[in-house]
Protein backbone atom coordinates (compact mmCIF):
# COMPACT_ATOMS: atom_id res chain seq x y z
CA UNK A 1 0.00 0.00 0.00
CA UNK A 2 1.08 3.53 -0.87
CA UNK A 3 0.69 6.78 1.28
CA UNK A 4 1.00 10.17 0.65
CA UNK A 5 -0.32 13.95 1.58
CA UNK A 6 -2.09 15.80 -1.59
CA UNK A 7 -1.40 13.31 -4.70
CA UNK A 8 -0.20 10.12 -4.48
CA UNK A 9 1.70 7.47 -7.09
CA UNK A 10 1.97 4.00 -6.59
CA UNK A 11 3.54 2.10 -9.18
CA UNK A 12 2.20 -1.49 -8.40
CA UNK A 13 0.39 -3.52 -5.81
CA UNK A 14 -0.47 -7.28 -5.07
CA UNK A 15 -4.75 -7.50 -5.23
CA UNK A 16 -5.22 -10.49 -2.87
CA UNK A 17 -9.11 -9.01 -1.37
CA UNK A 18 -11.99 -11.46 -3.07
CA UNK A 19 -15.30 -9.05 -2.11
CA UNK A 20 -15.99 -5.67 -0.63
CA UNK A 21 -15.39 -6.10 2.81
CA UNK A 22 -12.10 -7.89 2.24
CA UNK A 23 -10.45 -5.32 -0.32
CA UNK A 24 -7.03 -4.79 -0.88
CA UNK A 25 -6.44 -1.04 -0.17
CA UNK A 26 -4.12 -0.18 -2.80
CA UNK A 27 -3.64 3.76 -2.32
CA UNK A 28 -4.47 6.15 0.60
CA UNK A 29 -4.18 9.68 -0.03
CA UNK A 30 -3.44 11.36 3.72
CA UNK A 31 -3.73 14.44 5.58
CA UNK A 32 -6.55 15.97 3.58
CA UNK A 33 -7.52 19.12 5.41
CA UNK A 34 -11.45 19.90 6.48
CA UNK A 35 -13.05 20.94 3.44
CA UNK A 36 -14.86 20.31 -0.45
CA UNK A 37 -13.00 18.38 -2.32
CA UNK A 38 -13.47 16.72 -5.47
CA UNK A 39 -11.08 13.33 -6.05
CA UNK A 40 -10.01 11.59 -9.28
CA UNK A 41 -8.39 7.95 -8.80
CA UNK A 42 -7.24 5.61 -11.56
CA UNK A 43 -5.85 2.13 -11.46
CA UNK A 44 -5.18 -0.32 -14.22
CA UNK A 45 -5.52 -4.34 -12.92
CA UNK A 46 -3.46 -6.88 -14.39
CA UNK A 47 -4.06 -10.52 -14.78
CA UNK A 48 -2.61 -13.65 -16.42
CA UNK A 49 -5.55 -15.64 -15.52
CA UNK A 50 -7.60 -17.74 -18.25
CA UNK A 51 -10.68 -17.74 -15.67
CA UNK A 52 -13.20 -15.24 -16.72
CA UNK A 53 -13.12 -13.19 -13.04
CA UNK A 54 -14.77 -9.80 -12.46
CA UNK A 55 -12.76 -7.44 -10.80
CA UNK A 56 -13.91 -3.96 -8.76
CA UNK A 57 -11.94 -1.27 -8.11
CA UNK A 58 -13.65 1.63 -5.57
CA UNK A 59 -12.60 5.65 -4.27
CA UNK A 60 -13.77 6.02 -0.83
CA UNK A 61 -13.80 8.73 1.16
CA UNK A 62 -15.88 9.24 4.25
CA UNK A 63 -18.93 7.29 3.33
CA UNK A 64 -19.00 8.12 0.11
CA UNK A 65 -17.94 6.23 -2.72
CA UNK A 66 -17.01 5.41 -6.90
CA UNK A 67 -16.78 2.41 -8.57
CA UNK A 68 -15.33 0.42 -10.96
CA UNK A 69 -15.71 -3.07 -12.66
CA UNK A 70 -14.43 -4.97 -15.48
CA UNK A 71 -14.51 -8.91 -16.77
CA UNK A 72 -11.23 -9.79 -16.95
CA UNK A 73 -9.94 -13.34 -18.51
CA UNK A 74 -10.25 -15.11 -22.16
CA UNK A 75 -13.17 -17.83 -21.24
CA UNK A 76 -16.03 -15.51 -22.80
CA UNK A 77 -14.35 -12.45 -22.99
CA UNK A 78 -11.29 -12.97 -25.28
CA UNK A 79 -8.29 -11.87 -24.38
CA UNK A 80 -8.74 -8.86 -21.40
CA UNK A 81 -5.67 -9.07 -18.63
CA UNK A 82 -5.46 -5.62 -18.41
CA UNK A 83 -8.39 -3.14 -17.21
CA UNK A 84 -8.43 0.44 -16.39
CA UNK A 85 -10.85 1.74 -13.74
CA UNK A 86 -11.08 5.37 -13.75
CA UNK A 87 -12.83 6.44 -10.25
CA UNK A 88 -14.11 9.82 -9.05
CA UNK A 89 -16.24 11.78 -6.21
CA UNK A 90 -17.01 14.96 -4.27
CA UNK A 91 -17.06 14.97 -0.67
CA UNK A 92 -17.10 17.21 2.33
CA UNK A 93 -14.61 16.40 5.33
CA UNK A 94 -15.76 17.91 8.78
CA UNK A 95 -11.57 17.13 10.21
CA UNK A 96 -8.76 15.98 8.66
CA UNK A 97 -9.34 12.88 7.02
CA UNK A 98 -8.09 10.66 3.84
CA UNK A 99 -9.76 9.44 0.69
CA UNK A 100 -8.35 5.62 -0.41
CA UNK A 101 -8.84 3.21 -3.42
CA UNK A 102 -9.42 -0.44 -2.72
CA UNK A 103 -9.91 -3.31 -5.19
CA UNK A 104 -10.95 -7.11 -5.13
CA UNK A 105 -11.46 -10.18 -7.27
CA UNK A 106 -14.53 -11.73 -7.09
CA UNK A 107 -12.68 -15.81 -7.33
CA UNK A 108 -10.89 -18.09 -5.06
CA UNK A 109 -7.93 -18.39 -6.99
CA UNK A 110 -5.83 -16.23 -9.43
CA UNK A 111 -3.22 -13.82 -9.51
CA UNK A 112 -4.10 -10.19 -9.52
CA UNK A 113 -1.87 -6.34 -9.87
CA UNK A 114 -3.24 -2.86 -9.67
CA UNK A 115 -0.81 -0.93 -11.39
CA UNK A 116 -0.11 2.80 -11.96
CA UNK A 117 -2.42 3.88 -9.29
CA UNK A 118 -2.74 7.35 -9.00
CA UNK A 119 -5.32 9.46 -6.64
CA UNK A 120 -5.42 13.22 -6.83
CA UNK A 121 -7.97 15.73 -4.40
CA UNK A 122 -8.68 19.27 -5.20
CA UNK A 123 -10.31 21.20 -3.02
CA UNK A 124 -12.76 23.02 -3.46
CA UNK A 125 -15.12 26.10 -2.33
CA UNK A 126 -18.27 24.35 -2.19
CA UNK A 127 -20.13 20.99 -3.35
CA UNK A 128 -23.96 21.19 -4.70
CA UNK A 129 -25.02 18.21 -5.58
CA UNK A 130 -28.31 17.31 -7.94
CA UNK A 131 -30.08 13.83 -8.30
CA UNK A 132 -29.94 13.05 -12.42
CA UNK A 133 -32.68 11.63 -13.22
CA UNK A 134 -33.41 9.83 -16.97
Amino acid sequence: MCQVATRIECLTAPITGQTAETATVIATLTDLPAGAYTIWAKTVADTVEEDDVLVTCRLTAGTDFDQSSAWMGTATTGDVFRAAFPLQLTHVFESKSSAQVSCWFADDHGSYLALRTRVMALRLGNVTSKAVTG
